[in-house]
């Protein structure tokens, strides 16, 4: 039935929950490698007014994620899991992960969701998955950084800057303008905003977490205040004095040697 495609979900879900037990692992990877399953957005796209259902491609499991509400606040593809009577009754957080659930033709109690887990079900996106919709911006944007940073521990600890440097989406202000950067780009210490770099955004640091968690640094590496000092200097003695005060706070040598250039 699976290998030659010719079932309907109703049936493939009474046979795995019959025999799920038994299969062999060639059995689970040939349903790892199945398209059995729909996307939840996709059938409410393609539901007729009379509540028939036009024709939906089926995915793999792989493709999908559980159905909480977090994960379609992210915009990412759930599994449609609901009942004949439209009710969603997945429950992640029980002891079996169980789903209770009536068909034409078939009741299913107990069917549980760590075999779909298995089969291929996603629990959440990954580190480049979640920033990568965190750096879309707006408020989808948004809830993909909270969700980054609310389950940083749980999920995320592969994350480095270094790493997933090439993302833009931390929020910063640059020359008063909010923006996404890069986490390399971007510093803690309000006063460098005064040469030009980006400074976290303020409702960022209201979470004590975000900046060890995003690894954001107080100040730029040495090697980028020479830079900005040999091709934009100060072009003013006050300017220069702003810069070279924020600078003495932060590395003396290197005020001692340009202060005389541009101030004396």
């Amino acid at each position: 039935m699976v290998e030659t495609g010719e079932w309907t979900i109703q049936e493939l879900l009474k046979y795995l929950l019959t025999v799920r037990s038994t299969l062999q692992p060639t059995e689970i990877e040939i349903l790892q490698l199945t398209p059995a399953f729909f996307e939840e957005s996709a059938v409410e796209k393609n539901r007729s007014e009379d509540g028939t259902l036009k024709e939906v491609p089926r995915l793999k499991a792989s493709d999908l994620y559980e159905p909480l509400n977090v994960l379609r606040s992210l915009g990412l593809p759930v599994i449609d899991w609901r009942g004949t009577d439209g009710e969603l009754k997945w429950k992640h957080n029980s002891e079996e992960g169980t789903l209770d659930m009536v068909w034409p033709s078939c009741t299913l109690t107990l069917f549980p969701a760590k075999f779909l887990f298995k089969l291929g079900l996603r629990r959440y996106p990954t580190t480049d998955v979640v920033l990568g919709i965190a750096a879309g911006g707006g408020p989808q944007g948004t809830a993909a950084l909270d969700y980054f940073l609310d389950n940083y521990s749980r999920w995320y600890t592969d994350y480095t800057a270094n790493q997933h440097g090439s993302i833009a989406f931390v929020p910063a202000i640059h020359r008063g303008e909010k923006k996404l950067v890069k986490p390399l780009e971007v510093f803690s210490n309000l006063d460098w905003q005064s040469l030009g770099f980006p400074i976290l955004d303020p409702t960022l640091t209201r979470r004590q977490d975000a900046m060890t968690r995003l690894r954001i640094e107080e100040h730029p590496p040495t090697k980028d205040l020479v830079h900005l000092l040999e091709t934009s200097p100060p072009t003013t003695k006050d300017q220069a004095c702003e810069w070279f005060g924020v600078l003495s706070r932060r590395i003396s040598g290197l005020c001692d040697t340009w202060l005389d250039k541009y101030i004396c």
